[in-house]
């Protein structure tokens, strides 16, 4: 690439890196879908991807966005992908992909505002380059405009009791008259070591209740707190067509897994609103590196979980979490 090629590529970047910041700030009027990095990241490495899910009544629209993903040399890594203009976000996802050798690891995966998703991973121990991507799951409503069900969403906090080498959030923030469609983690720590290990919907085939944000110390001795997000909207939002909204959590049994990388998927017939999952451990621990909505088609929705052992070999179970939506 010439000299003039490159000066071209950087202002490009730049022009394109204000937009994105414009965007954040004024993502209250409208829906961002721009992506955010921190901690050397070498650009995108794939295209976006969006699909549309409808319902059988026509009434509910789901987007599966995935935004560009993004290669990392190291570090800590952050993005933020936004859902399109006409929807608000329902949940989300975030996938390290592959399986790179000694590998990141997730510490985020949680709504920014009621248009975005932020997802958040880094190396633990020792250095290694890895390719991060977000994933903004949407939602639309017939006869509802974004701007009215955004303001009628309420997306709640709830942050461990106390810091500790382990510890769970547990949000359970559900207002009368609502319906929880999504959730996700968000870990903080004063050293940068606490790791995601669970992000659990609690629910059954009859509805969503609350989120669980889990995370742990690895290796690297540290004491942080998880949070747990919870979204929430009307059950009976006004102007729906559909009339009123119901949710359904569905699990894969936990299931044993051996050591390094494992995976795990759930397919299920409906709209996807959020992802969840669950990394068990009998030693040291295993961590999350992927919780993701894929293979969308054919009228059904599927999730996909990964997790793996890190520095010290570790055998457990895993569990995949679906959330859906429907009309009641």
């Amino acid at each position: 690439m010439s000299t003039a090629q490159v000066w071209i590529a950087r202002e490009l970047e730049n022009y394109e890196n204000l937009v994105c910041v414009l965007a954040g700030i004024v993502s209250t009027l409208g829906s961002v879908g721009c992506t955010f990095e921190t901690a050397g990241g070498d650009g995108p490495v794939a295209e976006a991807q969006s699909q549309l899910l409808t319902d059988p009544s026509g009434t509910i629209t789901i987007q599966i966005k995935k935004c560009p993903a993004v290669a990392f040399a190291g570090g800590t890594a952050q993005l933020t992908c936004g859902v399109d203009p006409g929807f608000v976000i329902a949940g989300g996802g975030a996938e390290i992909l592959g399986t790179p050798q000694p590998g990141a690891l997730l510490t985020a995966s949680y709504p920014n505002g009621n248009f975005a998703w932020t997802v958040r991973a880094k190396d633990h121990v020792h250095p290694s380059s890895f390719t991060l991507q977000a994933t903004a799951i949407g939602l639309k409503l017939s006869g509802v405009s974004a701007a009215t069900l955004s303001s009628l969403m309420f997306i709640s906090t709830q942050t461990a009791p106390q810091p500790g080498h382990l510890t769970n959030a547990f949000n359970l923030n559900l207002p009368p008259g609502f319906v929880a469609i999504g959730g996700g983690p968000s870990i903080t720590s004063p050293g940068g070591n606490q790791l995601l290990f669970t992000s659990e919907p609690f629910g059954s085939p009859s509805g969503l209740f609350g989120w669980r944000a889990g995370s742990k110390d690895h290796v690297i001795s540290d004491v942080g707190s998880a949070v747990a997000y919870l979204i929430t909207i009307p059950e009976c939002p006004v102007g729906f067509v559909g009339g009123c909204l119901a949710v359904s959590v569905l699990a894969t049994p936990d299931t044993a897994v051996g050591a390094g990388y494992q995976s795990i998927s759930r397919t299920q017939v409906g709209l996807v609103s959020s992802v969840g999952g669950r990394s068990g451990f009998n030693g040291a621990g295993r961590l999350l590196t992927a919780l993701a909505p894929t293979d969308l088609g054919n009228g059904s929705s599927s999730v996909f979980v990964r997790s793996k052992d890190h520095e010290v070999v570790d055998t457990g179970f895993l569990e995949a979490e679906q959330v859906t939506l429907r009309i009641k």
